[in-house]
């Protein structure tokens, strides 16, 4: 009899916690349900809000935008679907990479963890090079000013609001062997005149090249990260080069990078004696350089022997 009452009483221990089991998925479902329903309502509020961004101003209006993102998104990509746009730069992204290369009429993307939320169409946007922005959001929120200007609307972002706006430099044929020559002309012993084109193309092939530059405050700060996809690169040289009179870097550079770091009138030079992993250069130009200058700056890898992982 004992043991018929103990199992018994397992039993009702054992239905009581799976009772409990159900119960609680059943609450975290409907909590799931909620949220989602919460979260597609503000998409649909954001969407509505955003969309008529490229036709609501007057031209000549100018008006600071201080945006909420919604589902606790953490990123937004606004792009000028008028201007090309390389596809290359959203490569950690793919949808949205096929969806730029497909030149899709979408000009708003909004993000979390790297993945689409929303896209949309929000009217005409306008925006310099490289022709689309990417904010993260600060404490919640993303801010830029708007301008209309008639048919479109131009979008600049506020100095003080975090961007993510990475391109991918990546040299065309054609424009290696210009580069090559100016480099040539650099005035200093390490910066090694004997360019060899074969490795410099060669060079391109194995290492990811991605930009950042912030023109705003009379001030112009760049960033490089340069990824090896997978190799080490032995006595690297990364030139930058910057088209004649865009910038004296003899008195226009400040906050220098440190390493082994060279400079001329127009260009600089970064020299490593082996590089396998990822690293970020940075540095900044007491002017503001024009859309032109920005675009036409160039950046030149050439390692003199590349060991495949």
């Amino acid at each position: 009899m004992d043991n018929k009452g103990d199992a018994s009483e397992v039993f009702k221990y054992i239905m009581a916690a799976f009772v409990a089991l159900i119960v609680l998925l059943l609450g975290y479902t409907v909590i799931g349900k909620i949220r989602n329903s919460a979260c597609n309502s503000e998409l649909q509020k954001f969407q509505i809000e955003f969309k008529d961004l490229g036709r609501s101003l007057r031209a000549g209006t100018k008006e600071a935008m201080n945006e909420k993102l919604p589902c606790d998104s953490d990123t937004i990509y606004l792009l000028d679907t008028s201007k090309d746009i390389n596809p290359e730069s959203f490569n950690e992204i793919p949808l949205l990479k096929d969806a730029v290369a497909a030149k899709s009429s979408d000009n708003v993307y909004v993000l979390k963890g790297g993945s689409i939320k929303s896209s949309f169409f929000s009217g005409n946007l306008e925006i310099s090079y490289p022709h689309f922005m990417c904010l993260t959001q600060k404490s919640g929120q993303v801010s830029f000013f708007a301008e209309g200007q008639g048919k479109t609307t131009s979008i600049t972002r506020n100095c003080d609001q975090p961007s993510c706006t990475f391109t991918s430099s990546i040299l065309k044929p054609s424009e290696i062997y210009p580069i090559k020559v100016e480099m040539e002309k650099m005035k200093c012993p390490e910066c090694l005149y004997i360019v060899d084109q074969g490795k410099a193309e060669n060079t391109v092939k194995v290492l990811k090249i991605l930009k950042k530059t912030d023109a705003c405050n009379k001030k112009t700060k760049i960033e490089i990260k340069l990824l090896p996809q997978p190799a080490s690169l032995k006595k690297l040289r990364v030139y930058v080069a910057f088209p004649e009179g865009c910038t004296d870097l003899y008195s226009q550079l400040t906050e220098k990078p440190r390493g082994n770091f060279f400079n001329d009138a127009n260009k600089m030079m970064w020299l490593f004696e082996m590089l396998d992993k990822e690293i970020t250069l940075s540095f900044a130009i007491e002017t503001e350089l024009d859309e032109g200058c920005l675009q036409e700056m160039k950046i030149y890898p050439i390692a003199e022997q590349i060991l495949v992982k």
